[in-house]
């Protein structure tokens, strides 16, 4: 409805609020029992904040997450935190920063569910930021790690970095990479 931006936002105030008066000092102060669940309290206000479209209090929640300090960072949504940082990044069109976050998950968790995907979304931003040599970086580390389990998406990735050269008119590395 009409006032469902401003609900979601409004829970994600709400979860912050439970994360700040029962999270936040507890876990600092390394007494986790008092706060079981608290990475899905922090979780879903990220989600909150993204479904009302306020993708920076999105990246600031989910921020929570994947810091060390709250002792939350070795959990499945805190590594589902990271790939999603790189999304949002990439929402709000800020591609190198979504590069870096796909590339840290990529490395982080290479088996991990998507982790294929933020290589070869990394690889794609690169090129199409001009940064040539963290995308053949990319492009290679791919080849390696699911180049076999992947072959069809390699074969993506290959012909991007090659159409990038042909672009260039760089004739000799095209070729190399188709």
């Amino acid at each position: 409805g009409a006032t469902s931006l401003r609900d979601y936002e409004e829970a994600g105030n709400k979860y912050i609020a439970l994360w700040r008066k029962y999270g936040e000092e507890p876990l600092r102060a390394k007494q986790p029992m008092q706060c079981e669940k608290m990475d899905e309290v922090v979780y879903n206000a990220a989600r909150a904040y993204q479904a009302a479209r306020l993708v920076a209090k999105a990246i600031k929640a989910r921020s929570i997450l994947i810091d060390p300090a709250n002792t939350m960072d070795k959990g499945d949504l805190a590594r589902k935190a990271v790939y999603e940082i790189g999304g949002n990044y990439q929402a709000i069109a800020v591609y190198d920063a979504a590069a870096v976050w796909y590339e840290r998950y990529a490395n982080q968790f290479p088996k991990a569910e998507n982790s294929d995907k933020a290589l070869s979304d990394a690889t794609v931003l690169r090129l199409g930021l001009g940064q040539e040599d963290e995308a053949i970086k990319d492009a290679d580390t791919f080849n390696r790690t699911f180049g076999q389990s992947h072959a069809t998406q390699a074969a993506q990735i290959a012909f991007a970095v090659g159409a990038h050269y042909v672009e260039k008119e760089d004739w000799d590395k095209a070729r190399q990479r188709l």
